[in-house]
């Protein structure tokens, strides 16, 4: 972990950081309160030295889907998805190196891969292509249409969101829980504010393929379990609720009383 102003770098890149060192006077003197969407970022300025009483959080707002997809787990079949782009940061090598250690002994799990191919470093997508080869397990979709959204969840029993970075909040995994699709997820603060272990989806070490491979192999013989998850989901906040908090906020800014900011809970990310 790298100390002083170069806390977190590796988040917005130096650049970034020295500027919000620079800024961070403003911070103090001008500024009575910063929206923060997660928790990555909250560390992020808290490590900048931005005070903690001044941090807001509040989530980015998903509006949930006209038609809520009504989709049963089978059993002995796990059909995930993968919604991204094909950049390293994001990990779908990750899931390739997962079904590289299932030795393609389970041909029960599939994964629906959405992303465009110019969507990362020619190099990476052709190497991504050509590790998975004629695997049938892996499809390559191209890019989802987001009038397309909705059918893409209703052929989706989990999200596969390996990132091998601090994601800030991925409105992918929003998207997903709102469509009651649970999250398979990298155990990293901004994606487990939003995901739950074996609440609302699962966890797993971030770049950790091993474990990923046990994971789907349990989700596949475990369907009852995969099912009760994915009745478990609760709706995420809506435009309107999340704009009641922002009109709140400014409310005790204009009357010059700003009560210190809320943490990241569990009630935000179910």
């Amino acid at each position: 972990m790298l100390l002083g102003r170069d806390l977190f770098v590796s988040l917005g890149g130096r650049s970034v950081t020295e500027e919000i060192e620079r800024q961070r006077r403003t911070v103090d003197d001008e500024l009575s309160a910063v929206i923060v969407p997660s928790s990555v970022m909250r560390e992020f300025y808290v490590a900048q030295g931005v005070p903690e009483e001044k941090l807001h959080f509040i989530p980015y707002a998903i509006e949930p889907p006209r038609v809520r997809p009504d989709r049963t787990v089978q059993a002995g079949i796990l059909k995930a998805s993968f919604i991204g782009r094909l950049h390293p940061a994001k990990g779908a090598h990750v899931i390739l190196d997962a079904l590289e250690h299932l030795n393609g002994e389970d041909g029960s799990i599939s994964v629906n891969v959405w992303a465009p191919e110019d969507s990362g470093p020619p190099a990476y997508v052709t190497s991504l292509r050509s590790r998975a080869g004629n695997d049938p397990r892996v499809r390559w979709r191209g890019k989802l249409p987001r009038q397309h959204l909705s059918e893409a969840f209703s052929e989706t029993d989990v999200l596969l969101v390996p990132s091998v970075w601090y994601e800030n909040s991925p409105v992918v995994i929003g998207e997903a829980l709102a469509h009651g699709c649970p999250v398979v997820c990298s155990d990293t603060k901004g994606m487990t504010d939003l995901v739950q272990d074996n609440v609302n989806g699962f966890t797993f070490p971030m770049g950790d393929a091993r474990a990923l491979a046990r994971l789907l192999s349990r989700l596949v013989a475990d369907p009852e379990g995969l099912e009760k998850v994915r009745r478990g989901i609760r709706p995420l906040r809506t435009s309107a609720e999340v704009a009641d908090d922002v009109v709140g906020l400014y409310g005790q800014v204009l009357n010059g009383k700003v009560f210190p900011g809320r943490r990241p809970t569990a009630r935000a990310r179910s």
